[in-house]
């Protein structure tokens, strides 16, 4: 096996969490996983890994590998697109990771756009709030992230960096037969009258709200459902009993669906989106076309 099999069955390991759930997820048995990694402590000379009750830890040589590995492996699934080796029967991974907003509306034409330019690409697409998706990319299960933009409160130091695409506005809607819908004014009081539904990865909406309502001397809210699927938010609210808190580049779109978007004073949501990667992988040609298409399908750049 060459060096960068044992690279990735070691990423395998910290990422499943264990020997057994790594070895399921590769389909690779428990024994030939052990000695991979063996071979690869062998090979450079220390031991990356403890096992113990909770499973495996990484020693601090570990830790360091586990840094550079991420890097390499990431480097090696972009190498592989890039070269579109389809010729040889090998084909490059590409692993995305998207916000609702991005996911919904501008991944479409931008995996197309990278199918025909990459022949033998493959895209995978992981979508969630920021919870899930800002760790899977430091830790290199996705080699970018484009949505909600990280401030410094989030971590991501030197080694990352964002092109920023733009604010997306955040507003209220309903139903277009729900009662608040035919009112031309809509008052703190009466959104305190509902529940409300936000998107499961939409959490600076859910914020948004929060601090809304403790600013308008409002009960706290109920968020009654933060869903991962739009079409059942869109279900939801034909109950009446229910607004949304949606990015209005959603909202839009679903206009055909009968949303209405409420006018509400002084609840008008923004925040930053961009596309964040690791800086090591800026150059790659992958990379520049996403940020090409992305900064273009948002409005910020051309092509």
């Amino acid at each position: 096996m060459q060096p960068i099999g044992r690279l990735e069955h070691f990423l395998a390991v910290i990422r499943h969490g264990g020997f057994n759930a790594a070895a399921r997820a590769g389909n690779v048995t428990q024994p030939a996983l052990t000695k991979s990694i063996r071979q690869l402590e062998d090979m450079l000379g220390v031991e990356l890994l403890v096992r113990d009750a909770r499973g495996v830890s990484l020693t601090a040589a570990g830790k360091q590998a586990h840094a550079r590995a991420i890097e390499i492996e990431t480097t090696w699934n972009a190498l592989l697109a890039e070269l579109g080796a389809q010729a040889t029967g090998a084909g490059g991974t590409l692993h995305l990771g998207a916000g609702a907003v991005y996911s919904a509306i501008h991944f479409p034409p931008l995996v197309d756009d990278l199918l025909r330019s990459f022949p033998g690409l493959e895209v995978q697409v992981s979508t969630g709030s920021t919870t899930e998706l800002f760790p899977a990319l430091r830790s290199g299960e996705i080699i970018c992230y484009a949505g909600t933009a990280p401030t410094a409160q989030d971590g991501f130091g030197r080694d990352f960096e964002t092109v920023l695409l733009g604010r997306q506005a955040n507003a209220v809607y309903v139903a277009a037969d729900h009662p608040l819908a035919l009112s031309h004014h809509v008052t703190p009081a009466d959104l305190a009258r509902y529940s409300w539904l936000t998107l499961y990865s939409a959490l600076n909406a859910t914020r948004a709200i929060v601090r809304y309502c403790a600013r308008e001397e409002l009960p706290m809210p109920h968020i009654a459902l933060r869903a991962h699927s739009l079409r059942i938010m869109t279900r939801m609210l034909e109950d009446h009993r229910y607004i949304a808190c949606l990015p209005e580049p959603l909202g839009t779109t679903l206009a055909s669906e009968g949303l209405v978007k409420l006018q509400v004073d002084d609840f008008a949501p923004t925040f930053a989106t961009g596309l964040t990667y690791r800086r090591s992988v800026a150059n790659f040609a992958t990379i520049r076309r996403i940020s090409v298409v992305l900064r273009r399908l948002t409005g910020e750049g051309s092509s």
